[in-house]
């Protein structure tokens, strides 16, 4: 029987206060954010899109951040609200139908290419560096793009809307954990045994998508536990596993 998935707020607000690492990320560079830093990005963001966009629950988000932090963050605040995330693909007609969707609030885009669509169609388009030291985008701003890196940083650090009182229930929620070699049945089950106080190492694989990733360390959240993410290729997971002190290891597939 397939795991339903639903995303939890409490699972975000319980990491504000939290002073210790709660998602360390090993990509083209590594970054650490305290549980702190995460409440403090994923309440900004929600700010934006429920502030100066006017996001309600039933709204559609478009994302194509790819496997980043980023996404994480852009798409956890939009769960948060309600929002129906979707991932932009290189397919022209599926962007156009999301496009012409009329619950569509907004856009975040790595690139002003793949944006070009949604701003045309008048659609609230953000282009997102990727960089962590990025607070802007850099260079010059293409017109009618907004800077997702300043607007998000420029909001404030409470939240100023309320979230919806029912949780989330998430669609597409198709994806594999295996550890040890062996796929987890339960997810969060195998999370409430294992997560608690623990430091887990995700190894993400070229199949992969941003949606399961994000399910993923919700539930490692949920337990109290810290999310290692290595995006392939970035490391050697036997000297990060003993620099990280981890304690459990598990890869994400796609079904």
């Amino acid at each position: 029987m397939e795991t339903k998935y639903s995303w939890d707020n409490h699972w975000v607000s319980a990491l504000a206060g939290i002073p210790s690492p709660r998602l360390t990320w090993y990509g083209e560079q590594r970054i650490e954010l305290s549980g702190q830093v995460v409440s403090n990005w994923v309440i900004k963001t929600q700010n934006l899109l429920a502030g100066d966009l006017a996001a309600e629950p039933g709204g559609v988000l478009a994302l194509e951040l790819g496997l980043s932090w980023r996404d994480l963050l852009w798409r956890t605040a939009g769960w948060g609200l309600g929002l129906t995330v979707k991932n932009l693909t290189d397919s022209v007609a599926a962007n156009q139908e999301l496009v012409a969707n009329p619950n569509l609030v907004a856009c975040a885009v790595t690139s002003p290419e793949t944006g070009s669509c949604f701003l045309d169609a008048g659609i609230e388009t953000y282009l997102v560096s990727l960089s962590p030291l990025a607070w802007r985008y850099p260079g010059s701003l293409p017109a009618g793009f907004l800077d997702g890196n300043r607007e998000v940083l420029s909001q404030a650090d409470q939240l100023l809307y309320p979230l919806p009182g029912e949780n989330l229930a998430l669609a597409d929620a198709d994806f594999k954990v295996h550890a040890n070699g062996k796929a987890i049945a339960d997810f969060p089950c195998w999370c409430e045994q294992n997560c608690p106080g623990g430091r887990i190492l995700i190894k993400v694989t070229a199949d992969s998508n941003p949606q399961a990733l994000a399910l993923v360390i919700g539930q490692i959240w949920r337990y109290q536990g810290a999310a290692v993410v290595l995006e392939p290729n970035c490391g050697e997971i036997e000297k990060i596993s003993s620099l990280e002190h981890i304690t459990k290891i598990i890869e994400l597939n796609r079904r």
